[in-house]
């Protein structure tokens, strides 16, 4: 079973596309497409997040979704080699205001640091 990616399935959605190609793209049911997006809609994104620009937001979303720098930057942005994600990965987490972010969301969603640390390994 593949892990549906809020990010994707916001973008799929935004773009038109039916729940019933998504649950098919993701390899699950409609009925799971339904629920994450009830879950997506009713997530109170914190305060830190009026800051940030939408990318920046994809970006601290796929970090907590539990990408690693890299691939949160390749979902959220428009990047063309692993290089330049790595690096543009880098500057995005110096910036205080998407440190912020990520802390709030993590704290909003339940996910303490040691969860964080058992999901990265």
């Amino acid at each position: 079973m593949r892990k549906i990616r809020d990010i994707e399935l916001q973008k799929m959605i935004a773009e038109g596309i039916l729940q019933k190609d998504c649950a098919e793209h993701f390899n699950v049911s409609t009925a799971a497409i339904c629920q994450r997006l009830k879950k997506i809609s009713s997530r109170k994104l914190p305060n830190s997040f009026k800051k940030l620009t939408t990318k920046e937001r994809d970006f601290v979303l796929a970090k907590a979704d539990g990408f690693n720098n890299k691939d949160a930057v390749k979902l959220a942005y428009d990047v063309s080699t692993d290089a330049s994600a790595k690096s543009f990965a880098t500057i995005l987490m110096r910036d205080p205001d998407i440190k912020t972010a990520i802390h709030d969301l993590m704290h909003t969603e339940g996910i303490g640091r040691r969860r964080r640390i058992q999901r990265l390994r």
